[in-house]
């Protein structure tokens, strides 16, 4: 699936990532149904049924959708997705006044963690999506990470994707030549690692009074977040 966020970058170089905090809901699949699969030549070496769950994001952090179907960035209008969302922020470039956020009815003051911000229109530099393609979330099949490139790429994660010659895509990897020991804390909400793609694996413990949360990146642990019950 597609992860996204809204980036509004400002005169004096400051970045702030948006995504809405009163994201619109999604039900059921996006339909994409059975599809053949095609190797590295483009030639058919099966098929199978990549429809994929619809799932609304995380909000205050991401947005996602499939990117197939009827689950693609066009789709992904009006309020509380990203297309509807970007577009409403990016259609007072220009202007003048507050900049408003497509959320509690068009606000001027955007809360986030406790901390009220207000940006002024004519600060905004660039506004843009930035998205990560990861794997669908609750323990389904990781992404089967195919080169955007080739002509018959599919968007989608299923198990039957991985046969024989299909094009493993590229190595994200390949240029990393050292390694800083960093690993992120997870971020719960809710009782979700909403970054859980950053890992390779998420530990969740039950603890006295709550729970316990680390990731493993690498073969090492991150630090440790507890979450109390609440």
């Amino acid at each position: 699936m597609f992860r996204a966020q809204i980036i509004i970058q400002f005169k004096n170089g400051q970045i702030f990532s948006y995504a809405n905090k009163e994201l619109a809901e999604k039900t059921g699949d996006d339909g994409a149904g059975i599809q053949p699969i095609y190797d590295i030549n483009d030639e058919i070496v099966g098929e199978a049924d990549v429809t994929t769950p619809l799932f609304k994001g995380y909000p205050e952090y991401n947005y996602y959708y499939t990117g197939y179907g009827n689950d693609t960035y066009e789709d992904q209008t009006g309020t509380g997705k990203v297309k509807g969302d970007f577009e409403f922020i990016k259609n007072q470039i220009g202007g003048t006044g507050l900049l408003k956020f497509p959320e509690d009815s068009q606000t001027t003051i955007i809360e986030r963690s406790g901390i009220k911000k207000s940006f002024k229109v004519e600060d905004v530099v660039s506004v843009e999506i930035r998205e990560d393609w990861v794997p669908f979330p609750y323990g389904r099949e990781s992404s089967y990470r195919i080169d955007k490139t080739k002509k018959h790429f599919l968007e989608n994660e299923h198990v039957w994707r991985k046969l024989k010659k299909f094009d493993t895509g590229p190595d994200f990897n390949e240029h990393v030549t050292y390694d800083t020991g960093y690993i992120p804390l997870p971020i719960v909400k809710d009782g979700v690692v909403v970054n859980a793609a950053e890992f390779d694996e998420v530990v969740e413990k039950n603890v006295k009074l709550g729970k316990e949360y680390y990731g493993v990146k690498n073969g090492k642990k991150s630090g440790i977040v507890f979450v109390m019950d609440e």
